[in-house]
């Protein structure tokens, strides 16, 4: 059960790169590196990965790119960044 495949995939939204590798072992273990505001979804993943596969040592990749700003995941609040700035600067 060993394997590699990947995904390359563009939308108007985000540029997206997926690469799964997976080496035999009597176990399932899964590894995923994937962009840090993604983990909340990742137990979905691996439920998709447990109903596919029932052993081996799996290792999933995620590399996004966002083309469109207003479609990130979270946003700055730029006034409570200001502030934050303006305690550095008093301790520094």
């Amino acid at each position: 059960m060993t394997g590699f495949g990947s995904y390359e995939g563009c939308d108007e939204i985000c540029f997206q790169y997926w690469e799964i590798r997976s080496v035999n072992s009597k176990n399932l273990n899964v590894r995923f590196k994937i962009p840090s505001y993604l983990r909340s979804i990742e137990h979905i993943w691996l439920k998709e990965v447990k109903d596919s596969a029932s052993r081996g040592n799996i290792d999933i990749y995620l590399n996004v790119k966002i083309l469109k700003q207003e479609e990130l995941p979270f946003s700055i609040n730029e006034s409570l960044l200001n502030v934050l700035f303006d305690y550095l600067d008093r301790f520094a």
